[in-house]
């Protein structure tokens, strides 16, 4: 996985000569008592290997390949899969990759029934543009992910041995001056993530590599996402990287203005309804890592940090009013876009899990993107109660219905379907998401709705009271896209947000 540790930061200057440096910036201390040239902190990202369940040995395994007797594969020195029942062959391998793109790694069309394969995965598939490490990164995914779906041991099995492969040719590709920011290096990042979430079992390896990819997009920078596949690739990852952050609670270098503006600035008219949301998204990281830092301070509930709370207020009613700005926009542009759907028609769809469902109808969109918009608006919402809740109520500012509808009172289609914005509570936050799984895990094609749904699902789940008809559900469906959609890193989520993001718990 993609790692933020393990490696020194210091200039090339300090570390050469094998002294200590402070890894002050723009020059360090020592090279400016001694005024020497400091040569600047090492800006390259580390990919360290974050196999917990393997573990790897030092002699090189290029060669292996898996036994037919069902051995353990040399370089190997344990590993959870279990007998091999055939080794893939180059026919398996284009088997997993057809796979993959079919039921992860493809979208539905607005107004089509069909599903299309997104631009940046076309082209970083394609034999002849792939590099050596993004050619084992897709076939770690690949394979990993079939094998995971379909109980197919040899194929987790190859795709354990590419993954560790992978990260070490990616460890030579972040060391080299040119490849480093070259575009397959970052999409060769993105499908080992993938791999992750869909194969491993531990609590933080995927928050970690996106953390990782995260530097990767830094050191980049905003220019060099600017067209074609680098910035479909840039928005790709967005979110996930603010997402881990988020979890964190450190603040997220996407909040910068360069990076809500310059990967659109040639062509402005490309932003969509979509990329605003996650601007505000991307805000959410540094609100949280404030409160946090507030609350641990000694004199936290002191006169003198009133100043303080009050700002921190303010910002959060800023981004709870940017979010209601969009929710209004959202409105006027798609106002017909959404449905009801009866338990008949569920039960005719085959819809799992639904004999404990605890609504009466299902909301189904006929844009599969505005599912995932909602979806994320009313996660946002529940987290920036959560945050209001933590801060003293003394010092936070009243949102007036002039601030919320500047152009007046919008016209809901459908408002018992979905709330009006500034309107609702955490509960009926949480109960808008429940209804909208069934068209992300019916409408999509294979697991690209349910990957959609795993931060809902979280965010959900942790807001729900645990004895709720609501909350026995969602257990059932996080199990149901952890085990039947081959994304297990859903089920694991749960200890990361328990141990660590409180604001999202009830």
């Amino acid at each position: 996985m993609v790692g933020v540790a393990g490696r020194s930061r210091g200039c090339k200057t300090c570390r050469q000569a094998r002294v200590k440096c402070d890894d002050a910036y723009p020059i360090c201390k020592r090279c400016s008592r001694l005024k020497l040239t400091c040569s600047g902190r090492n800006p390259y990202p580390v990919f360290v290997d974050g196999l917990s369940h393997l573990q790897i040995r030092a002699e090189d395994d290029d060669n292996c390949l898996p036994s037919q007797q069902g051995d353990v594969p040399r370089g190997i020195c344990r590993t959870p899969i279990a007998t091999i029942r055939r080794p893939p062959t180059a026919n398996y391998n284009e088997i997993f990759l057809s796979h993959l793109v079919k039921n992860l790694l493809s979208e539905k069309g607005i107004g089509d029934q069909s599903s299309r394969i997104t631009d940046w995965v076309v082209a970083t598939t394609q034999s002849n543009l792939q590099t050596p490490t993004s050619q084992l990164a897709v076939g770690a995914f690949a394979a990993g992910y079939y094998g995971k779906r379909l109980s197919d041991h040899a194929a987790m099995n190859q795709g354990s041995l590419l993954y560790v492969r992978a990260l070490r040719e990616i460890q030579r590709d972040l060391r080299h001056p040119e490849r480093v920011v070259e575009t397959m290096t970052l999409a060769s990042s993105l499908f080992l993530a993938g791999y992750e979430i869909t194969t491993f079992d531990n609590t933080s390896g995927w928050l970690t590599h996106f953390l990782g990819i995260g530097q990767l997009v830094k050191f980049r920078g905003p220019h060099r996402h600017q067209t074609g596949i680098d910035r479909d690739l840039f928005l790709a990852v967005r979110s996930s990287v603010a997402l881990a952050y988020l979890v964190r609670k450190k603040r997220c270098f996407l909040e910068e203005f360069a990076w809500k503006i310059i990967p659109w600035a040639a062509n402005p008219g490309l932003k969509n309804s979509t990329d605003y949301l996650f601007d505000i998204f991307c805000d959410l990281p540094s609100i949280m890592e404030d409160i946090n830092i507030l609350q641990g301070s000694p004199v936290a509930s002191d006169y003198s940090t009133t100043p303080l709370w009050k700002a921190l207020g303010d910002r959060i009613m800023t981004c709870l009013q940017s979010l209601y700005q969009w929710r209004v926009e959202w409105q006027e542009k798609f106002p017909e876009t959404y449905y009801p759907v009866g338990l008949d028609r569920l039960r005719d769809m085959k819809a799992a899990q639904l004999e404990s469902y605890p609504f009466s109808i299902a909301i189904f969109f006929t844009e599969p993107i505005r599912a995932t918009e909602i979806c994320l608006y009313n996660c946002m919402q529940i987290l920036l109660f959560r945050a209001l809740d933590r801060i003293p109520r003394s010092v936070v500012p009243k949102m007036t219905p002039s601030s919320l509808y500047p152009r007046g009172i919008i016209h809901m289609v459908n408002p018992s379907l979905l709330l009006s914005p500034g309107e609702g509570s955490i509960e009926t936050f949480t109960s808008e998401i429940c209804r909208m799984v069934y068209f992300q895990l019916l409408s999509y094609p294979g697991s690209s709705g349910a990957m959609q749904l795993m931060f809902p699902l979280q965010v959900a789940s942790r807001n729900v009271h645990p004895e709720s008809r609501t909350s026995k559900w969602l257990t059932g469906i996080i199990a149901l896209v952890a085990d039947g959609y081959g994304l297990g890193a859903v089920k694991f989520a749960d200890k990361i947000f328990a141990d660590t993001d409180s604001f999202i718990v009830v």
